[in-house]
């Protein structure tokens, strides 16, 4: 027996549904990054229903992190349905000039296509954009090398070293310790030079 509601629920959306997670950091075009580092761009709309997995991510392009934001407000609307609000919020001129910037990066999509707009609010800026492997490939082996340089400052720093040296991302650990990513991402920059150097000699 069906259950109650459940024909409801799959009519809802068309037969091509496309689902995606967002997980630590949120990519973007280069073409978009300064107008998001300028605040001109809050909202980012991607094909399919796109959940994310966190409330602050990391603003990524090109293999760069440029600094972190946090996910305020999430909507799932068809394609056709976009409006004018949602375009200047994403930086456009207007909703066609969104569309058409859409069907550029996703050829085949349609008008009943699902698409997820994700608005966010920067909430830091890193002086210089950062290697996005210095804070997730290699960062557990820079933290227990900073950590035994005795890098930090104070004893937040060194818990949130100490979570990364464990195993947890910089995101994570910046949440946990309350210590900003940007100055995470400093210290690791340092035991990565220390790194290079030896390697120099």
């Amino acid at each position: 027996m069906r259950a109650k509601g459940a024909g409801d629920r799959r009519s809802r959306y068309p037969s091509r549904v496309i689902r995606r997670s967002l997980g630590a950091t949120i990519t973007f075009k280069k073409s978009f990054i300064p107008k998001i580092l300028r605040n001109a761009k809050t909202v980012t709309v991607r094909w399919g229903i796109v959940k994310p997995t966190r409330k602050f991510v990391l603003i990524e392009s090109g293999g760069l992190i440029y600094g972190e934001a946090e996910i305020k407000h999430v909507r799932i609307t068809n394609f056709s349905q976009l409006d004018e609000e949602c375009a200047s919020k994403d930086g456009f001129g207007g909703v066609d000039e969104l569309k058409s910037a859409l069907k550029r990066i996703y050829p085949s999509i349609g008008p009943d296509d699902l698409v997820t707009v994700l608005e966010f609010e920067v909430k830091e800026l890193f002086k210089n954009p950062v290697p996005k492997d210095l804070l997730f490939n290699d960062s557990a082996r820079l933290a227990r090398l900073a950590l035994a340089r005795g890098f930090c400052a104070n004893a937040n720093e060194l818990q949130a070293l100490a979570h990364i040296a464990a195993g947890k991302d910089v995101v994570q650990a910046s949440m946990l310790a309350k210590v900003p990513v940007g100055r995470l991402a400093e210290i690791l920059r340092q035991a990565r030079s220390l790194v290079s150097d030896s390697s120099d000699r």
